[in-house]
C-alpha cells in the first residue's frame, strides 16, 4: 500500500517545490566559491550530495544580473538559493545583492550519496523589477530591494495553489514590525499613482526560520492592477508607521505576467478581510449546485461511556470529487474525477473524532480479543525520533522498496504503532479485520449497527455544506489551523512544500480534536491519520453510485482511504483527496500478499465510524 502513497507524496513535493519560501533546511558549513572561467558566463558544478549535510557554494554576482541554475544530472537533486528560492531543479532569478549562498541536497533522503551536475549561467538585465518564471509554468515572481535599503520585497503569483498574489518581506531591520514567530501583524499597502493612490489593509505573519514577514492570505484583487499603474509602494504598520518604500519602475511587466499566468479568477481578496473569493460562473461544480443539506449537523450523542461521540447529519445533496477549479489549480486529481452529484437520502451519524487509542483499548480489554501483528511504520526523517521506532523488526522489514522511510515491525498494534502514543491519539496499526471486530463489538453493546462510513458519506461530512477545495475555503495555506500534516516544522520531507507551521507540534499523530473543526463540528477530517472507509478502490468515479452507498466488488483487496495524514503535504488535506489501503496488484514489496489485504496494518491508517439513524 505505501508504495503508492510514497510515490504520490514524492510527486507532490516535486510539483510544488516552486512555491517554497527560502529555507535553511539544507546543508550548513563552509561554502566553496563558484568561479567562472575567464570571459565566460556559464559554469558547471559537479559533486556528490550525501543524504544529509550536502555541499554549499558561494555565488558572486552583479546587482541586476539574471542567473539561471539547472540540474543536469541527479533526478533526486535539488538546490536552494538562500533568501531567494528553496528546493528547485531549475530556477532563474535576478540578483539584488552581490553574493548568494547555494545549498545542494537530496529531495528525498536516499540511503547513499548521489552524484549531481548543475549548470549556472548569468547575464546582465536592465529591468528594475525583473520578471522571471520558475520551472513551474504556473508561477511568476519578482523582487526588489527598497531604495532606503530597509528590506527586500518578493511578489509572486502561483496558479498551482491558487495564490493569485503573494508577498514576503525579507532583510527588514527596523522596529515598525514585531518579530514573534507566527504572530500576525496588520499592514497597509499604499500604492501611489501619478494623480491619486490606493491602499489595502492586509496582515502579515512573521516566520522566524526565514526571518521574513509573509502575507497571511492572497493579496487584494485590486492590488496587482494598482502595482502596474503605480509609481511607489509603501508598507505601513497598523499605527501608520512606514516600514519600507519601493520604487515601482518596471513592475507593469509583472502585472501583465500575473494576469497571463494566474488569470483574473485567481486574484482573490485578502484572507484578512474574511471576504469570500469571487466565484467564476460554473467553477466549483459541474451542475452549479453546491452542497445542500436540509439542516446539517444535529446534537452530538454517545451510546455508552467508552463509545465514540457521534454527530448526526441530515440527508442532503452535494457535488463529490474535484471541481474544474481544483483540476486547473492542482492538476493531479484524476482519481477524484469526474465530479458528480450524490444524494444521501438517509440520516446517519458519523464519529466526531477519529477512534482513539483509549476507545479501541476499551474494546480489547472488555472482549479479550488478541490484536496486532506486522505493521508498517512511517518513521520520521528529522528531529528527536529521526529513523527511530519501537517494536521488533520483521524479517526483511528494513529492506523494502520504501526503506528507510517505511519499516515493518512484527509486533505492531494500536498500543505500539512504532512511535510514541497516548490514549487520546488516533488508533493506528489496526487492520480492516480488527476494525470490523471493533464495530461488531460496538453494535452488540449498543443495539445499533455501527459500521465504517461509505466514501460518499465521508466526503459529505467533510464538506459540511461547502463546495470549496477544503472545508475552510480554497486557501490551502490555512491548513495549519485545521489539520495535522507535514508542515514546515514537521519531521518529514513533505514539510519542504509547506507554506505554514502548525502551532501544535505533535511529532506524528496529534491527540484527536487538537485542531479547529469543520463547520459541522467534526475534527481531524483533514490530516492526522488516514481514515478507512467501506468502499473498494476504483481509479475514477466513472460508474460510481449516486445515492451515497458503498461501491464494492466481490473480492477486492484494495480499499479507499480518506483524510490525508501527518506526513503528507497540505495538498492532501483537500476534500476530494483519495488514497489507498490494501494490496496493490503488481506492487508486491514482499511484506504482504493479496490474501493479507484486510489484515494489513500501517501507522498512518486509522478510522472513524458511522451509524445509520431512523428517519424522523
Amino acid at each position: 500500500m505505501h508504495r503508492i502513497a510514497t510515490a504520490l507524496a514524492v510527486f507532490i513535493v516535486v510539483t510544488v517545490a516552486a512555491t517554497l519560501r527560502p529555507s535553511s533546511s539544507l546543508a550548513q558549513g563552509n561554502c566553496s566559491p563558484i568561479t567562472f572561467p575567464g570571459g565566460e558566463n556559464s559554469v558547471v558544478l559537479n559533486g556528490i550530495a550525501p543524504p544529509e549535510d550536502g555541499p554549499c557554494y558561494r555565488l558572486a554576482a552583479e546587482i541586476g544580473d539574471e542567473v539561471t541554475l539547472k540540474v543536469l544530472r541527479g533526478v533526486n537533486t535539488v538546490f536552494a538559493i538562500v533568501d531567494v528560492q528553496d528546493a528547485q531543479d531549475r530556477f532563474t532569478f535576478v540578483a539584488q545583492k552581490e553574493s548568494y549562498r547555494i545549498n545542494v541536497g537530496q529531495l528525498m533522503r536516499a540511503a547513499k550519496p548521489q552524484k549531481f551536475r548543475i549548470s549556472i549561467t548569468r547575464s546582465a538585465t536592465a529591468s528594475a523589477w525583473p520578471v522571471f518564471k520558475s520551472s513551474d509554468p504556473d508561477r511568476v515572481q519578482t523582487e526588489k530591494v527598497a531604495a532606503d535599503r530597509a528590506g527586500r520585497i518578493t511578489l509572486a503569483c502561483n496558479k498551482l495553489v491558487g495564490w493569485g498574489l503573494g508577498m514576503s518581506l525579507y532583510d527588514y531591520t527596523g522596529k515598525a514590525l514585531g518579530r514573534t514567530d507566527e504572530q500576525e501583524y496588520p499592514v497597509k499597502l499604499v500604492v501611489a499613482h501619478q494623480s491619486d493612490g490606493s491602499s489595502f489593509d492586509v496582515s502579515m505573519h512573521y516566520f522566524e526560520p526565514d526571518r521574513a514577514w509573509v502575507l497571511s492570505g492572497d493579496a487584494p484583487s485590486g492590488f496587482v492592477e494598482a502595482l502596474g499603474a503605480g509609481s511607489l509602494l509603501t508598507l505601513e504598520n497598523g499605527r501608520g508607521e512606514k516600514i519600507a518604500e519601493f520604487d515601482l519602475k518596471g513592475v507593469a511587466g509583472f502585472e501583465r505576467a500575473v494576469h497571463e499566468t494566474c488569470g483574473p479568477g485567481n486574484l482573490q481578496v485578502a484572507a484578512a478581510s474574511e471576504s469570500p473569493p469571487d466565484k467564476t460562473a460554473g467553477e466549483g461544480s459541474t451542475s452549479g449546485s453546491a452542497t445542500t443539506p436540509s439542516t446539517g449537523a444535529g446534537q452530538a450523542f454517545r451510546d455508552c461511556e467508552n463509545c465514540p461521540e457521534m454527530m448526526p447529519l441530515s440527508p442532503g445533496t452535494f457535488m463529490m470529487g474535484a471541481s474544474k477549479k481544483e483540476v486547473r489549480q492542482l492538476k493531479y486529481v484524476n482519481w477524484s474525477l469526474p465530479q458528480h452529484q450524490v444524494t444521501i437520502a438517509h440520516p446517519f451519524a458519523i464519529g466526531r473524532y477519529e477512534v482513539s487509542v483509549g476507545e479501541f483499548d476499551a474494546y480489547v480489554k472488555e472482549s479479550g480479543v488478541k490484536v496486532g501483528g506486522k505493521c508498517g511504520v512511517r518513521v520520521m526523517e528529522s528531529g528527536e525520533f529521526a529513523f527511530k521506532y519501537s517494536g521488533t523488526l520483521s524479517p526483511g522489514g528494513d529492506k523494502g522498496s520504501d526503506a528507510p522511510y517505511v519499516i515493518y515491525i512484527a509486533d505492531g498494534s494500536y498500543a505500539q504503532p512504532g512511535l510514541p502514543v497516548t490514549s487520546k491519539r488516533p488508533a493506528t496499526c489496526v487492520s480492516r479485520n480488527e476494525i470490523k471486530g471493533y464495530l461488531d463489538w460496538l453494535s452488540k453493546k449498543t443495539g445499533r449497527h455501527y459500521r465504517l462510513p461509505t466514501e460518499a458519506e465521508w466526503e459529505y461530512a467533510y464538506r459540511a455544506g461547502v463546495d470549496t477545495i477544503a472545508h475552510w475555503g480554497d486557501d490551502l495555506k490555512r491548513a495549519c489551523e485545521y489539520a495535522n500534516f507535514g508542515d514546515r516544522k514537521s519531521g518529514y520531507q513533505a514539510g519542504m512544500a509547506a507554506t505554514c507551521s502548525e502551532k501544535i507540534q505533535p511529532g506524528w499523530t496529534a491527540e484527536v480534536g487538537s485542531y479547529k473543526p469543520n463547520p459541522w463540528g467534526l475534527y481531524d477530517m483533514a490530516g492526522n491519520a488516514q481514515e478507512a472507509v467501506e468502499d473498494c478502490f476504483h481509479d475514477s468515479y466513472n460508474g460510481a453510485p449516486n445515492d451515497g452507498s458503498a461501491w464494492m466488488e466481490g473480492d477486492c483487496a484494495l480499499f479507499v482511504a480518506r483524510s490525508g495524514d501527518f506526513e503528507l503535504t497540505q495538498f492532501s488535506m483537500r476534500a476530494s483527496e483519495r488514497l489507498l489501503f490494501g494490496y496493490v496488484e503488481g506492487h508486491d514489496d514482499g511484506m504482504w500478499t493479496r490474501a493479507d489485504g484486510s489484515d494489513e496494518r500501517f501507522n498512518v491508517m486509522g478510522f472513524r465510524i458511522a451509524v445509520s439513524l431512523a428517519a424522523q
